[in-house]
């Protein structure tokens, strides 16, 4: 048998928009529950949007450095 063990990182990246919708992530500067959309509250019917291609590289890069397998 072989065992396989793995850990999931969760951490905000530096970028303009959240993953899956074009809200910004300004969020120290605005009010709570200010950058959301149906999206964001996973509201019937919504459908995400293309992956932030911005966040998708800055993942890449961080499993590279960490030596992961992608």
């Amino acid at each position: 048998m072989k065992v396989t063990i793995g850990f999931e990182i969760h951490e905000q990246l530096a970028t303009k928009t959240k993953l899956f919708c074009s809200c910004p992530t300004n969020y120290r500067e605005v009010k709570p529950n200010t950058n959301v959309c149906e999206v964001c509250t996973g509201m019937p019917g919504a459908k995400p949007f293309p992956p932030n291609q911005k966040a998708i590289d800055a993942v890449i890069e961080i499993a590279l450095m960490l030596n992961c397998e992608i």
